[in-house]
């Protein structure tokens, strides 16, 4: 009878430890999502839809690729109009 009565202490203990990390997971989850209601929050505030937010960042990416070719083009265009005012064997 020993035995069994062991047997019982130790599964209530892997139940009490399974109960235990249910609750602890069960908190994670909460957290989780309170975290994720909290971002779709601040991306609805600007303007962005969360499902949305791949073509967003796409988007902004070829926006910035567009900014950056742009001032590119600016220096280069920069620089001939300051080549042009320099003549062969110049120091600056």
């Amino acid at each position: 009878m020993e035995q069994v009565h062991q047997k019982l202490v130790g599964l209530l203990k892997r139940r009490n430890s399974v109960l235990d990390d249910i609750r602890r997971r069960e908190g994670l989850l909460a957290g989780a999502e309170s975290r994720l209601a909290a971002l779709e929050a601040e991306c609805r505030k600007k303007g962005i839809e969360p499902d949305q937010l791949d073509l967003a960042i796409e988007k902004l990416a070829e926006r910035y690729i567009k900014i950056v070719d742009k001032l590119e083009e600016q220096i280069v265009e920069a620089e001939t109009v300051l080549a042009s005012f320099i003549h062969p064997g110049d120091t600056v």
